[in-house]
């Protein structure tokens, strides 16, 4: 007993504290926007060209569902490609508040990106050139988003190596 009225005190403590505090202010329309244009379940079909070879072609599903009470979006992927077999890999896409950009976090088993992008127009995410090691080397990634509308999307990554050579992805993504 004694201890039941030891909890239920907490309780309504920590009620009077969350019912004095503040509201947090409102969220940027940012966001809502990167919020929506992530969401949901997602097929892509599409190609990748690794250096000095054809293009592969790939189909990957995504599933990406709001987190953190909405403000961001968890994506997990699954990826088939022709000769490479089945691949895994995830990502988080936020509104980061305080750098004023979108942050497109990926991590797969041949690599970890962490873009900074922004959004040029309505449809057109653009992300900063990443710096990272790929295959050994330094390279270069180049990522572009680009949402034909609320259903369509098209995503094109380059890295480029300092030898030149170059891997390609594109493909164009449908919201189920």
């Amino acid at each position: 007993m004694r201890a039941n009225i030891g909890r239920v005190a907490c309780l309504v403590a920590m009620a009077s504290i969350a019912a004095a505090a503040p509201a947090p202010p409102p969220a940027p329309p940012e966001v809502k926007k990167t919020v929506d244009a992530f969401a949901g379940n997602w097929t892509f079909d599409g190609t990748v060209t690794l250096p000095g070879k054809a293009p592969a072609a790939v189909h990957e599903t995504f599933d990406c569902r709001k987190v953190a009470g909405g403000t961001a979006v968890a994506c997990t992927g699954k990826a088939e490609m022709k000769g490479m077999g089945s691949m895994e890999d995830v990502a988080l896409v936020a509104w980061d508040v305080a750098g004023k950009v979108v942050r497109f976090v990926g991590a797969s088993p041949m690599d970890f990106h962490d873009h900074r992008c922004t959004w040029k127009d309505d449809k057109t995410l653009a992300c900063e050139p990443l710096s990272l090691t790929a295959e050994g080397q330094p390279a270069t990634v180049d990522l572009n988003v680009s949402f034909a509308d609320a259903k369509n999307v098209s995503i094109v990554e380059t890295t480029t190596f300092k030898d030149g050579s170059k891997l390609v992805y594109e493909g164009k993504g449908k919201r189920k």
